[in-house]
């Protein structure tokens, strides 16, 4: 892409859909798990559905991180689940120690989260609580390509993953089970893929790519509402399977080329920005086996630096804006991490010209709105 069209387009948001996505042989490259995993609309869908199959509502809790998006929350709200929380360090490692102070004897389920695809080490998910009377699930949402997502063992007896937010696909929720665990005693029925959901997701990235093939991505007026609307039906209703539309483009993904542009992306980006003051990164490192989700990164003034991007047509999304349930007085390390918090894009659509020109729209923004010194 030109740097007058992607300047047009803008840089991220949601993907357009790639027609030849879905043509040709499966690569290989995907596995999908069949006999243990259920496909579904959303991540958010899933665990909506684990929670029916486990039987879980009024009189049950669930214990989660405090740096948490309300998306994660909202299958237990409308289900009547209490939700607790527990800290997260700096490096967004959770603290067992707190965790494990937490439970009660109604806790019957227990959330980790993959942040930014940086999936979670053995030794950390250790130090975790491992009570037999509560569930683990492992939220990968963040994570779906990074080394260890579908891999059969893990931490959970149960994990969430979606790729919406990494490639392209209309609908993309995935519940899998570890093999060695029974399956949960009701199993809620699905319903085919749904036009609320589905057919509006699909209608939309098919606009999108029209546009971006003939206008450079403008204008955003066509598709954005169909986005949006869809993400409203996700929370109504029964959720759907995941389409075979879906399945059948994961299974045609070059994943070791996104991978390695991602990567590739997020070293650039982090170089050019490590000595913005002002700026602080998220996390600095980029570990072997990881596909990270975007650069995330601390900045002071967060919303008058980020209407300066999106004005740049950078959107740059904040992850996360917490739940109202969790309290900003005792999780004040996850309040201000809350509000400083931007993910800059680093994803396949995008190379060197547009890292360079993140890094230099970040630089100016910072700047005007008076960041000076590590937040």
């Amino acid at each position: 892409m030109s740097a007058a069209g992607f300047r047009r387009e803008g840089i991220g948001s949601h993907f357009p859909l790639d027609p030849g996505a879905f043509i040709g042989p499966p690569r290989g490259e995907f596995h999908w798990p069949a006999s243990h995993g259920v496909g579904l609309e959303t991540g958010r869908a899933a665990i909506g559905w684990l929670l029916d199959a486990l039987g879980l509502g009024h009189g049950d809790r669930a214990l989660l991180p405090a740096y948490v998006c309300d998306a994660a929350v909202a299958p237990f709200r409308r289900r009547g689940v209490a939700v607790d929380f527990y800290r997260v360090g700096a490096t967004l490692e959770p603290d067992g120690d707190d965790a494990g102070a937490r439970i009660t004897p109604a806790t019957r389920l227990l959330m980790v989260v993959h942040y930014f695809g940086f999936p979670l080490g053995r030794e950390v998910l250790s130090r975790m609580p491992q009570n037999p009377d509560v569930v683990r699930l492992e939220d990968w949402v963040q994570s779906p390509l990074s080394a260890g997502a579908l891999a059969p063992e893990g931490f959970g007896e149960y994990r969430v993953i979606a790729w919406h937010k990494v490639v392209s696909v209309p609908d993309s929720g995935l519940l899998i089970r570890r093999p060695d665990v029974s399956a949960p005693p009701m199993l809620p029925p699905l319903s085919f893929p749904r036009a609320a959901f589905f057919g509006r997701r699909l209608l939309a990235t098919s606009l999108k790519a029209v546009a971006v093939t003939l206008f450079d991505g403008a204008p955003r007026g066509f598709y954005r509402p169909l986005f949006e609307a869809a993400e409203r039906a996700a929370d109504a209703g029964v959720p759907g399977r995941m389409s075979c539309l879906s399945r059948r483009i994961l299974e045609r993904l070059p994943v070791g080329a996104i991978v390695m542009r991602r990567r590739e992306n997020f070293l650039r980006l982090a170089k050019a920005v490590s000595d913005l003051p002002g700026v602080t990164l998220l996390r600095p490192d980029l570990p072997a086996g990881v596909c990270p989700l975007g650069l995330p990164v601390r900045v002071r003034h967060r919303d008058g630096v980020l209407a300066r991007l999106i004005r740049a047509r950078i959107y740059a999304p904040v992850h996360w804006v917490l739940p109202a349930e969790v309290d900003r007085a005792v999780f004040p390390a996850e309040a201000s991490l809350s509000d400083e918090e931007i993910t800059l894009p680093v994803d396949q659509r995008y190379g060197a010209d547009e890292m360079d020109f993140v890094a230099r729209t970040l630089g100016e923004a910072v700047k005007r709105e008076g960041g000076g010194g590590a937040p």
